[in-house]
C-alpha cells in the first residue's frame, strides 16, 4: 500500500534548489548571514508543501524496514548535493533548504516511530498544512516521476548555481 508523503530524495532535492532559487532575490552582499539561511529554509518548506498538494506514491514499507533505505537515500542525496568546492555559505543554503523540504516528514517519522506523542503528531499536521492531495491531477504522481524531478533539481543545482558570498 502506498503512503502520501513522497520519497526523501525529492523533498531534499527540491528544497535544495528552492533554498538557492530563493538567494537570487537578494543582493550577494546581503547580511546578515541568518536572513539567508532563514529565507533557504523557508523556501524548502514551502517546496515540501507544495510537492505535497499533488496525490503522489511512495515506499511500499515502512517502519523499521524502511529506516536503512531512508539513510541511505539521504546519504546520496547529501552526498550529491553538498560541494566540497563550493563557499561554505553555498552548502549552508543548501543544506537548510534540504532541511526546510525535509521538516514536516521528520516530524512525521519522529512522532509515529520514534516519540509516539499526541502534541506531536498534532504538530506534524500543522505543518503539513493539511496540503496533502490537495490539487486533484486524477492520478498518483509516480516514483519515476519524483526521481526525475529529483534529477532536475539535481541539475539546476549544479549547472545554475549561482554564486553566493
Amino acid at each position: 500500500m502506498w503512503r502520501k508523503w513522497l520519497i526523501a530524495s525529492t523533498h531534499l532535492a527540491v528544497g535544495a534548489a528552492s533554498g538557492l532559487m530563493v538567494q537570487r532575490f537578494f543582493p550577494s552582499d546581503m547580511e546578515p548571514v541568518l536572513k539567508r539561511l532563514c529565507f533557504g529554509f523557508v523556501a524548502g518548506y514551502a517546496s515540501h508543501l507544495l510537492l505535497d498538494s499533488f496525490p503522489h506514491q511512495e515506499y511500499v514499507f515502512e517502519g523499521l524496514k524502511l529506516a536503512p533505505v531512508l539513510f541511505v537515500e539521504i546519504t546520496m542525496t547529501f552526498f550529491l548535493f553538498l560541494f566540497f568546492r563550493k563557499p561554505t555559505m553555498v552548502n549552508l543554503i543548501i543544506f537548510f533548504g534540504m532541511a526546510g523540504g525535509a521538516m514536516p516528514d521528520v516530524v512525521y517519522f519522529a512522532n509515529k516511530h520514534l516519540l509516539g506523542w499526541a502534541h506531536l503528531g498534532d504538530l506534524g499536521s500543522v505543518v503539513h498544512l493539511f496540503s496533502h492531495d490537495a490539487v486533484p491531477l486524477g492520478f498518483d504522481v509516480s516514483i519515476y516521476i519524483q526521481l526525475l524531478l529529483a534529477l532536475g533539481a539535481y541539475c539546476f543545482v549544479r549547472l545554475k548555481l549561482r554564486p553566493v558570498k
